[in-house]
């Protein structure tokens, strides 16, 4: 769901031809607050570093409008402007949506007004959406627990006993008929970039925004480098087998690595959602396939060519317990003996001067 941040607009530059030269943001106050005393803000090209400052602007409007009457409304006011704040433009994100969820559901009550009971009613209510239910449920966690630290409740925290609805891993990983599939698909609709994108998830395992920014010059035909927006961990990635052989043959001529076709500029994390999805569905794998997969994929392939759990952490920059829950995720027990390992294990046992436990023939 996209979430809109009020009075932020874009504006498009064109040519004389009527083609997009560059799209430019702006904080565009309502005829209200221009009267006020408030101002158009020029705030970029950068979608993301736009969108922080307009919800920062916002939250300097609401401030100025005089001590805030306690709402849930006015407490994430205050909190988007709180020290604390995400200042990572993904996370950011993410908090902005299930905010706006919370303000549309409770904006106008008295935060004393909520209780245990509420937040379990919300939580069954997005029941069918379970990791929905589980980030809104644990915002507004968050978000009360700011309202006590900073005194604008008494307490206690309604959503502190909120218990998470327990989902399943995903599992799914992408087989290399897959891949094929997918490969073939893109460059019969001309979209090149979808495959890049998708063999950047498989060969570097990173994540979706971070193939999104990766630019030519952080290749440098037998590396990237990477840092990973979420974290801000730098890592240094190895291009290796068809990652390499696509990267140096692919159109070196644009800023970035993926660059969408259609504008000649970088796919828009939503546009690019909604291509990749409809590739991924016109193969017949809706459902049981996603993007977000590809970095999973990763992971599983490197610990059965061998590498370990530490080496698999340095490489895609997961932490070292999220490696080892997906490889015990996906891989049963049984089926990470490998051979070099029962030979290992032989070779043990042979050099042990144990005696039998079972008696040999008379």
């Amino acid at each position: 769901m996209k979430i809109k941040i009020p009075h932020l607009e874009r504006r498009t530059r064109r040519d004389g031809g009527g083609r997009v030269i560059w799209h430019s943001f702006y904080w565009c106050p309502s005829a209200p607050l221009r009267r006020a005393g408030w101002k158009s803000l020029a705030l970029g090209k950068d979608p993301d570093a736009a969108a922080r400052m307009a919800i920062r602007q916002n939250a300097d409007v609401a401030r100025s409008c005089g001590p805030t009457t306690g709402t849930v409304a006015d407490t994430i006011a205050a909190y988007r402007q709180d020290d604390e704040y995400p200042k990572v433009a993904a996370t950011i994100r993410s908090y902005e949506q299930n905010l706006a969820q919370i303000e549309r559901w409770a904006g106008t009550r008295q935060l004393a007004a909520l209780a245990p009971k509420d937040v379990k009613g919300l939580k069954r209510a997005l029941a069918a959406t379970p990791y929905k239910a589980n980030a809104i449920c644990g915002m507004l966690r968050i978000l009360y627990s700011f309202a006590i630290r900073d005194g604008l409740h008494p307490g206690p925290n309604p959503a502190a006993s909120f218990r998470r609805i327990t989902v399943q891993p995903r599992h799914q990983v992408w087989e290399p008929e897959h891949e094929a599939a997918l490969a073939r698909a893109a460059l019969e609709r001309n979209r090149p970039s979808l495959w890049i994108a998708m063999a950047l998830s498989l060969y570097a395992g990173q994540r979706q925004t971070d193939c999104l920014k990766l630019e030519w010059q952080q290749y440098d035909c037998h590396r990237l480098a990477v840092r990973q927006s979420k974290t801000g961990v730098n890592v240094s990635i190895p291009v290796l087998g068809p990652l390499k052989r696509l990267l140096d043959v692919a159109d070196h001529g644009t800023a970035c690595i993926v660059t969408n076709e259609a504008t000649g500029r970088p796919y828009a994390p939503d546009a690019f959602r909604h291509e990749i999805g409809a590739l991924i569905e016109g193969i017949g794998l809706k459902g049981q396939l996603q993007y977000r997969d590809g970095r999973r994929t990763a992971v599983v392939r490197m610990h059965q060519a061998g590498l370990a759990i530490e080496e698999i952490s340095g490489f895609t920059g997961h932490k070292i317990e999220a490696c080892r829950e997906i490889v015990e995720t996906y891989l049963p027990h049984g089926r990470r003996i490998t051979d070099a390992g029962i030979a290992k294990l032989e070779s043990y046992y042979n050099k042990l001067e144990v005696p039998s436990a079972v008696p040999g023939p008379a």
